[in-house]
């Protein structure tokens, strides 16, 4: 058995054996989420349908004007080759239980995700300029994804190195493709900043009316970075947009803006911030507009370890 088969195995046993999420989880106490199979696309009404990425489908990359960029460095990845999904998940584990925020609920996602992601996309921005360039350049990015099948798990890694400013705005539309059927989405996202990086992040979802989507976000931060990251998203048959946000070093900093459409839908964001170095700061602000049988929910925590002196948080 390769290597990829047997990640692929390992979590769904510890879906098998620990279970999924509770109705009575603190997390997800006011919009339970679907049952484990209808994200691992075990129910007898998932429809198999692939879309081409040459139709635009999965993840592509666009730069933004045409003024000078930093570097970029992009790799596409196949998680169902052994070598290739060593690189994917390279220095991500598979949750065993509470997270950088303190939060076990949602571990049984991730390993859901371990279990059915196919593909994923690797970000590397900035790199060593050389000694006549001076600093590196502002990278301006648009990344969109498309769905690639009724029922996926598409990863992300996005690496910003030290002292690199980037402009990132990520979409998630629901365009006509191959899959014309509701899509079942659990998206996993892995946000890196070196020492001084600034990511300036919009993240635009906006999934179909009976669509189940599920994104996470997991950050974290070095010290003196900078995240700067905006939301906005509507509703629909099930959408959870969660963010878990790890300030663990000294000066770095996050603040969070979302605007949440829901119009006889449901919408669920979710941002969990950790503060555990010195004179760290995070701010969340959320504006829900509901209209009809909306279910809009914001859930904010921030936890403050001891030895966070001077810790700034607001929400």
């Amino acid at each position: 058995m390769d290597s990829a088969r047997a990640d692929i195995l390992a979590a769904r046993h510890r879906l098998d054996t620990r279970g999924w999420i509770p109705r009575n989880a603190e997390a997800f106490r006011h919009l339970p989420p679907p049952a484990a199979d209808v994200w691992l696309g075990d129910t007898p009404s998932a429809i198999a349908c692939a879309a081409h990425p040459l139709d635009g489908a999965g993840w592509t990359l666009h730069p933004i004007g045409h003024g000078p960029q930093g570097r970029v460095d992009a790799r596409w990845l196949d998680a169902g080759d052994a070598l290739q999904r060593a690189e994917l998940f390279a220095g991500l584990t598979m949750p065993a239980g509470v997270d950088d925020a303190g939060d076990s609920d949602a571990a049984p996602f991730a390993w859901a995700h371990r279990a059915l992601c196919r593909q994923g996309l690797r970000l590397r921005i900035g790199g060593a300029p050389g000694a006549d360039r001076g600093p590196p350049d502002t990278a301006w990015l648009q990344l969109r994804h498309q769905p690639r099948s009724a029922v996926e798990a598409p990863l992300l890694v996005i690496e910003v190195l030290a002292g690199v400013h980037c402009v990132l705005v990520e979409t998630h539309d629901r365009q006509q493709l191959a899959c014309r059927q509701p899509i079942v989405q659990n998206l996993q996202a892995h946000v890196r900043l070196g020492e001084g990086a600034t990511l300036q992040h919009l993240r635009i979802a906006t999934p179909g009316a009976s669509d189940r989507i599920a994104h996470h976000l997991h950050a974290r931060l070095g010290p003196g970075a900078r995240y700067e990251h905006a939301l906005l998203a509507s509703g629909s048959g099930y959408h959870l947009q969660r963010h878990v946000i790890a300030l663990h070093e000294e000066g770095a900093v996050a603040r969070n803006a979302g605007l949440l459409l829901v119009a006889d839908a449901a919408l669920e964001h979710q941002v969990r911030i950790s503060h555990g170095a010195s004179h760290t700061t995070s701010s969340i602000e959320d504006l829900a507009l509901a209209l009809g049988a909306a279910r809009a929910v914001v859930h904010a925590h921030t936890r403050i370890a001891p030895g966070a002196a001077g810790a700034d948080v607001r929400q």
